[in-house]
């Protein structure tokens, strides 16, 4: 209690699936990695994963607030709808392919402002839709991609962009 004002822990409840991950699936990194905003297109709650090992962070360790817990399930929540489209492959397939694949569209941009509140808790990439893993230059800004040494699957990642691309398996 901080002059007479009450403090409440954020409410994680929106970034928690219905059961719970299994401890293998979590980041067990040693110390702070960066982490990636993921779309896993409905599987999970929660989007924030580790850019090392791709496993989920609990993001009750980032020491997160209100407003990034929100951020980041609104997030999930319309960002992983378009990419659903995307994977079902029907009749919104290429509409989505072009949202995604579209630096200006209202989900990148979504994207880029909650990569940006995440930020303010530890370095925050967000993993850019692309067609094929063979990228080697950032799809915004044509800048050259830096491998991630010790990420699996392997990544790079456009710093000036804080984009991360998978680019093989």
């Amino acid at each position: 209690m901080l002059g007479g004002v009450v403090s409440v822990p954020p409410d994680f409840s929106r970034l928690k699936a219905a059961s719970q991950t299994p401890a293998d699936e979590l980041c067990r990194c040693p110390g702070s990695p960066p982490i990636m905003l993921l779309s896993t297109a409905g599987m999970g709650s929660n989007p924030i994963h580790c850019l090392r090992c791709n496993n989920e962070v609990a993001p009750e360790t980032l020491g997160l607030d209100q407003a990034a817990v929100d951020a980041a399930a609104d997030w999930r929540w319309t960002y992983g709808s378009v990419d659903a489209l995307e994977l079902a492959s029907g009749p919104y397939e290429a509409w989505a392919q072009a949202e995604l694949s579209d630096p200006e569209s209202a989900a990148n941009r979504s994207a880029y402002a909650t990569r940006a509140e995440l930020e303010r808790f530890r370095r925050c990439y967000f993993r850019y839709w692309q067609r094929a893993d063979d990228a080697d230059t950032c799809p915004i800004c044509g800048d050259r991609l830096v491998a991630v040494s010790d990420a699996w699957p392997a990544k790079s990642v456009c710093e000036r962009d804080s984009i991360v691309l998978y680019t093989g398996w």
